[in-house]
């Protein structure tokens, strides 16, 4: 059985370990070895930091405590955006798309009109233009999502708690 993208991102070990290796996604849940598994170890509890430092903060009396705390507050919760999206662009998207690129070469897109014009018939891989084109097309289409996600922050931010 084949799971899709966002069931096999998140599945856990044990169901990717029987899952059969052609339907195996990178895996995005465990932390690879070295500086990238020492990144993801601390981006998963800066959030948590964060907020126990806001729990703190509003448990504590003292004026400059608060300070302290609502700095150390603010500067965790803010890594662990930035790490949020770097896992989502360095991470999850590229498995997203490698995932995609896979079916289209195992022929399990083969229903669509006109994919069979993308695979090269010696190879049956994608063929370099087309596999340019979809990266180019992702791209756009994400940042277009990107774009449309920060103005709509940016605008809600400027009219207001009030505003709808």
């Amino acid at each position: 059985a084949v799971l899709s993208t966002t069931r096999a991102l998140t599945a856990p070990s044990a169901v990717r370990r029987s899952l059969p290796r052609r339907t195996m996604v990178l895996s995005v849940e465990e932390s690879p070895e070295g500086f990238r598994g020492r990144i993801h170890e601390v981006g998963l509890g800066l959030k948590e930091r964060g907020l126990a430092y806001r729990n703190r903060m509003s448990e504590t009396p003292n004026v400059v405590s608060k300070v302290g705390l609502a700095c150390g507050a603010t500067a965790n919760l803010a890594l662990f955006t930035v790490y949020r999206a770097y896992r989502g662009f360095f991470v999850i998207l590229p498995a997203v798309f490698l995932e995609v690129r896979r079916k289209l070469e195992r022929d399990e897109l083969k229903s669509l009109d006109n994919v069979s014009d993308d695979l090269d018939p010696k190879t049956g891989k994608l063929k370099l233009r087309s596999a340019i084109l979809m990266n180019i097309g992702a791209a756009i289409f994400t940042l277009v999502v990107l774009l449309r996600t920060a103005v709509a922050a940016i605008v809600g931010r400027l009219a207001g708690p009030n505003a709808k």
